[in-house]
């Protein structure tokens, strides 16, 4: 199945605050749409962060929520609509490795 961005709702990078440079956490949220004209949440989060011992693990999550109304979602609320929606997630993607 193909998927084409339709609008984004929020892009945000959090660098490190802390005492590894490499620690940052990325998440962007928008609306998909498949080949079949049906509408999506898309949460899609990359973190880099440091183990026990130092050294970094990046997860990245790729995420979908079907939507009834897309016209709707804003910055305010995906959250709110990504929960209600949560026992339709769609897993796109999910990749947990060590190195930067």
């Amino acid at each position: 199945m193909k998927y084409k961005t339709i609008s984004t709702i929020e892009k945000k990078h959090k660098g490190s605050s802390s005492c590894f440079s490499f620690e940052y956490a990325d998440t962007e949220v928008g609306i998909i749409e498949d080949d079949k004209g049906m509408r999506y949440l898309r949460v899609y989060q990359k973190e880099c962060a440091a183990e026990a011992n130092g050294r970094p693990i990046t997860n990245i999550r790729d995420d979908c929520y079907p939507l009834t109304d897309a016209d709707n979602v804003t910055q305010q609320n995906w959250k709110k609509i990504m929960i209600s929606h949560y026992d339709e997630e769609i897993r796109l993607g999910y990749e947990s490795y060590c190195g930067v």
